[in-house]
């Protein structure tokens, strides 16, 4: 029966038998001991190499859950998704994983995470496989949702809080064109914080023909 264990007894006792013997089955009798000697000492091995790697990882059982993510080439937003967790939540828990791995981004974490068998590519999955940016993902959760205000940035200040609203609104930078997104500067829990939505076409067609 598959996966069923032979009996260290019963193995002593072919071990005996073919140490004492000199027939062809004795022979082949002491082969396949040897052999099942040679695959218990190498899942032994497997055993502690997995145990001394688990004691090593710095990282907790959500954190892994993450970092598998990362491997496989995981957005913030899919890997928020796949956990149910915000889209805040994962890219503060990313970035407190790579300093405690010390990697210097997503690609060097990825190859820490294999390396070190924390954690591997799904099937068809290529190591490191290239992620959408921060911006992107985020830029594509809002537009996903439309009219939903989503937290794009804490800022140092008010000032600093208020020209991003205002680049987010102008469609600087990659936040065009102008008008694609709405944008503001709020305060909370005395943090400045830029909150954004998208602004689906009919609806700036239909602010347009309003002014």
């Amino acid at each position: 029966m598959a996966g069923r264990r032979i009996p260290a007894d019963r193995l002593n006792e072919l071990r005996t038998f073919a140490a004492k013997g000199s027939t062809r089955v004795a022979r082949e009798i002491g082969a396949l001991v040897a052999e099942i000697d040679a695959l218990a000492a190498e899942n032994a091995g497997l055993r502690q190499g997995a145990e001394a790697r688990r004691k090593s990882c710095p990282l907790g059982p959500l954190d892994l859950v993450v970092l598998a993510g990362v491997v496989n080439g995981e957005n913030l937003i899919e890997t928020a998704e796949r956990i149910g967790a915000r889209y805040e939540q994962v890219k503060s828990r990313r970035r407190a994983i790579y300093r405690r791995i010390g990697a210097r981004g997503a690609s060097h974490a990825a190859a820490i995470a294999v390396h070190n068998r924390w954690a591997k590519p799904a099937d068809g999955a290529a190591l490191g496989a290239p992620e959408r940016t921060d911006d992107e993902a985020l830029r594509a959760s809002l537009v996903a949702s439309p009219g939903e205000w989503a937290l794009v940035k804490e800022s140092n200040s008010r000032s600093s809080a208020g020209q991003l609203a205002r680049n987010i609104r102008a469609g600087r930078g990659p936040w065009g064109p102008p008008y694609t997104y709405d944008a503001e500067a709020r305060t909370v829990h005395g943090q400045p914080q830029v909150y954004a939505r998208y602004v689906p076409a009919a609806r700036r067609a239909a602010d347009k023909r309003g002014d």
